[in-house]
């Protein structure tokens, strides 16, 4: 389970998510499908409540999406993006 980093601050610049860390001086600007997973990430959300989302919308099998979104979150929880729950 994951949440979002409630000391981030989000804008939304032309469909797509830029977020800002005041701590620490740095923005994140996501992609469309970071942007995405942004928007469908909901406090304790798992992987698979956004991949039921995304499989819709995007043209990819499960296997490969599942593999993207699991980077895409293992990363920004490294950079603080994301936070892991319990």
């Amino acid at each position: 389970m994951f949440k979002k980093n409630n000391m981030l601050y989000p804008e939304e610049i032309d469909n797509l998510v830029c977020l800002f860390d005041l701590e620490k001086q740095v923005s994140y600007d996501l992609d469309q499908v970071g942007s995405d997973i942004w928007n469908l990430a909901r406090d304790n959300f798992s992987i698979d409540d956004i991949l039921d989302t995304l499989i819709d919308r995007y043209d990819v099998d499960m296997k490969t999406l599942r593999a993207d979104v699991e980077k895409f979150i293992n990363y920004s929880v490294e950079l603080g993006i994301f936070i892991k729950s319990t």
